[in-house]
């Protein structure tokens, strides 16, 4: 590897890391999840977190094309973006969790949502080219590797972060937890993204490039439905994000009488072993990304998915 890469690759690693911590600290399928709980949501509303979180990473994408279309000027976009139009509502959700007790639990119920909503939108506009931006800074004969130690040491600290939720939660009054997990979290995701500053972009001195046209945009599109395996790739895809709708649903079933009545605090601290598996798949089939590309582990991937929820939605305690 060389000595910019490096570099870049301990930036993007610790800026991964932290903002795999933070986000266990809030993870929705948990936290908020029995924040929304604890205060009177029904079935229909947690539901619509996974509509939330699913729907608005990917539907958004597509404006991406459009927002950021400079390549010189695209890493102080990216940082930007997260700076003043995704951390905020980070903050805001505390705000709102602090001053609970201050109004009905429908209006804290529907601010946590659109709260929630709002920082998925902006964060669905902003991870394609986010992603894109993080491929081009390594060689693909390395970028499995790097990519793949960094988001293990992600979902290493997200289970270190889950297990803080949980003791935190067990220590103190709940209620008055919550505001402080998401004003930690958030002041970690500044810390994060800062990190990422300091990556050496090898775009800096390239030429922008004008954006696609909408027309043209979509002309690929239809043009790549006629490929057989961009269809398999579409629809496989589609199932596998599909299948963890249920994922807020685990920590509703482990609190309920039908799964053992479970505390709060004991639910989002297992839920360190959700990323302890993320990690280790992450760093194995990064590698092994590299050596005989990726299809190997998203089929062993969605297997094993299969497998994880079914025991966990048939088991209690």
């Amino acid at each position: 590897m060389r000595s910019h890469e490096r570099a870049n690759a301990a930036y993007n690693a610790a800026g991964e890391v932290l903002w795999g911590f933070e986000w266990s600290l809030i993870a929705p399928a948990t936290v908020l999840t029995l924040l929304l709980q604890q205060n009177g949501a029904g079935k229909q509303t947690i539901g619509a977190l996974s509509a939330i979180e699913g729907g608005l990473i990917l539907l958004p994408q597509v404006l991406s094309v459009y927002l950021f279309t400079s390549h010189r000027k695209r890493k102080r976009h990216l940082l930007l973006w997260h700076f003043f139009l995704m951390i905020p509502f980070t903050f805001l959700m505390g705000l709102l969790a602090y001053f609970s007790g201050s109004m009905s639990q429908a209006s804290l119920r529907t601010g946590l949502i659109l709260l929630f909503a709002c920082f998925q939108l902006a964060m669905g506009m902003v991870v394609a080219p986010w992603l894109d931006w993080l491929a081009h800074l390594f060689r693909p004969e390395i970028r499995g590797r790097v990519l793949g130690l960094s988001w293990c040491g992600s979902a290493l600290a997200g289970s270190a972060g889950a297990l803080l939720a949980g003791h935190l939660m067990r220590s103190y009054s709940t209620p008055h937890i919550y505001p402080w997990l998401y004003w930690m979290a958030g002041a970690i995701q500044i810390i994060s993204i800062t990190a990422f500053w300091f990556i050496k972009d090898p775009a800096a001195d390239e030429p922008d490039v004008p954006p696609i046209a909408a027309a043209t945009l979509f002309r690929r599109f239809r043009v790549s439905l006629g490929d057989a395996n961009f269809r398999s790739f579409l629809a496989g895809r589609s199932l596998a994000i599909a299948g963890f709708s249920i994922t807020p649903f685990i920590a509703v079933h482990y609190t309920s009488q039908a799964g053992g009545r479970l505390a709060p605090d004991a639910v989002v601290s297992f839920a360190a072993a959700m990323t302890i598996g993320l990690a280790l798949g992450n760093l194995v089939f990064g590698w092994l990304g590299d050596k005989a590309g990726h299809r190997a582990g998203l089929l062993i991937g969605v297997c094993m998915q299969v497998v994880a929820l079914c025991v966990m939605l048939m088991s209690q305690g």
